[in-house]
């Protein structure tokens, strides 16, 4: 009970352990097949070792929980988040996931949209590390074209266009497994403030709710960090 956690967290974090050894297990011997059982291992450990120190690091038990569960990506993470701030802990655990192959896209606010901009200038400074290690980051445009779609739903349209935002805190795992709460992914969440949130495993939901992020991710809605040079955008 050292990370505070109650009954039904210790039994996920134990579950979060056997959901990745049972997601890794056959995927692992397959890549053994294809790339030597030798170079498979050696990967294996080190990533574990890594996802381990982030799990040891975690100082609560929503954090042990998350971080069991990325230990188990074996294709791709989603993040939806309004801040990326990444501690060293999360950065780790990045490298880690990187280092098998899983894809990691991760949707977030521009300098346009933002409504925080000394969490933004916190990702800023690690943007190009981010993208270096192969993460691919879509930031939301103040004025999507979803907006349009969004705005039509109103009795009344306002005479000023507003600022859209994102404010949303979820990550789906593999499209099966998805945490949905107020945590947002930077060091005030994991070390300072109170936050919830819910694990849920659902192959609907998981694939409703990333197919969700992935419309906020779209060249309509979304620029790409990499590539359109987003700062430059803001007015």
């Amino acid at each position: 009970a050292d990370v505070g956690a109650d009954a039904e967290a210790s039994q996920w974090i134990v579950a979060g352990y056997a959901l990745s050894f049972a997601l890794l297990l056959m995927a692992g011997g397959r890549l053994g097949d294809s790339f030597g059982y030798r170079r498979m291992f050696l990967v294996g450990v080190a990533g574990f070792t890594v996802a381990s120190a982030a799990c040891g690091l975690a100082v609560d038990g929503g954090q042990l929980v998350a971080a069991r569960l990325v230990q188990g990506a074996r294709q791709r993470v989603v993040i939806q988040s309004p801040y990326v701030v990444a501690s060293d802990e999360a950065m780790a655990l990045l490298g880690e996931v990187r280092s098998r192959g899983v894809a990691v896209r991760i949707s977030t606010n521009s300098l346009a949209s933002t409504d925080n901009l000394p969490a933004f200038s916190g990702y800023r400074n690690q943007r190009a590390r981010l993208l270096a290690m192969g993460l691919r980051i879509f930031e939301y445009k103040p004025a999507p074209k979803v907006q349009q779609q969004l705005m039509q739903r109103l009795d009344v349209a306002p005479r000023i266009a507003p600022i859209f935002s994102l404010h949303a805190k979820t990550v789906v795992i593999d499209g099966k497994a998805l945490y949905i709460g107020t945590f947002n992914f930077d060091p005030r969440s994991q070390n300072l403030n109170t936050e919830v949130g819910v694990i849920v495993r659902d192959e609907a939901l998981g694939a409703a709710v990333e197919a969700a992020i992935e419309t906020d991710m779209a060249p309509d809605n979304s620029w790409n960090a990499a590539t359109d040079d987003p700062d430059a955008q803001a007015s």
